[in-house]
């Protein structure tokens, strides 16, 4: 699906993980001291060799073979994320406790996910995939706004 509306209230939250395009560093150190003040680290996660993909999914794989991107790459990911904060908000600080916190734990997250689904494919598995990805992520995300109490 390319494009899906949603009509939502006025608690929904917005954010792009890892950081708006204009956040992210691009300085490829991917270190706390080559950050520049105000940026966040790009998510980058290393894909699996066309070996462990293989072995991995071989029915799939077999689709994906003779494709350019079933090598070994490390890919960049950026994810678009909305939350609702709760409507109680005594429980949405004593549980959370800000914004900031909720999208540190949600990039926490997509960063686990990502890399863990990613190292066990090929780019072009990983497109083949998304799909999947993509349900495993919002699982995890359903996992950890369940654990704030909601």
């Amino acid at each position: 699906m390319i494009c899906q509306l949603y009509k939502e209230t006025g608690l929904t939250v917005q954010i792009q993980i890892p950081g708006e395009p204009e956040q992210v560093d691009k300085s490829g150190q991917d270190t706390v001291e080559g950050i520049k003040t105000g940026k966040v680290l790009p998510i980058r996660a290393p894909s699996g060799s066309h070996e462990i993909a293989g072995k991995t999914y071989p029915t799939d794989y077999a689709l994906v073979e003779k494709d350019p991107l079933n090598k070994r790459m490390t890919l960049e990911s950026k994810c678009p994320n909305s939350f609702k904060e709760s409507t109680d908000i005594v429980m949405f600080i004593t549980t959370i406790g800000s914004i900031g916190e909720a999208e540190k734990q949600i990039r926490d997250t997509a960063e686990a996910v990502i890399k863990g689904e990613f190292v066990t494919r090929t780019p072009a598995l990983v497109l083949a995939h998304w799909t999947k990805i993509n349900d495993s992520l919002r699982g995890e995300y359903n996992l950890l706004v369940s654990s704030w109490g909601y």
